[in-house]
């Protein structure tokens, strides 16, 4: 079995059937992640899993999109807290260093 360079995560968020739109979120997002396998294991692992430590203290957490925007539980922090704003690329720096990242492996 051949085996590839990338790995690419998918995700769905909101609700796919038009019958019964919920006014409250009446979207459908459909979105991709690719990784390059060695840049995943090199750089997104360790990022996510020392974001995990420093802010749950355990690398168990599953970081559910519903409970992040609608800062349930022990997710409130991240819209208050610089430090984790940072993580999520909200600070200045984080972002020009993502979008430095992101145009290079930008396919076109």
């Amino acid at each position: 079995m051949d085996k590839s360079d990338y790995i690419i995560y998918a995700d769905e968020s909101g609700d796919h059937g038009l019958d019964s739109l919920d006014s409250d979120y009446p979207v459908f997002v459909l979105s991709f992640c690719v990784f390059r396998i060695s840049d995943y294991i090199t750089n997104a692992v360790p990022l996510i899993q020392k974001f995990k430590f420093d802010h749950f203290g355990h690398d168990q957490v599953i970081l559910h999109e519903h409970h992040i925007r609608k800062q349930k539980d022990n997710y409130a922090f991240l819209c208050t807290d610089p430090e984790a704003l940072a993580y999520a690329g909200m600070h200045p720096e984080r972002m020009n260093q993502f979008r430095n990242w992101s145009e290079k492996y930008t396919w076109k």
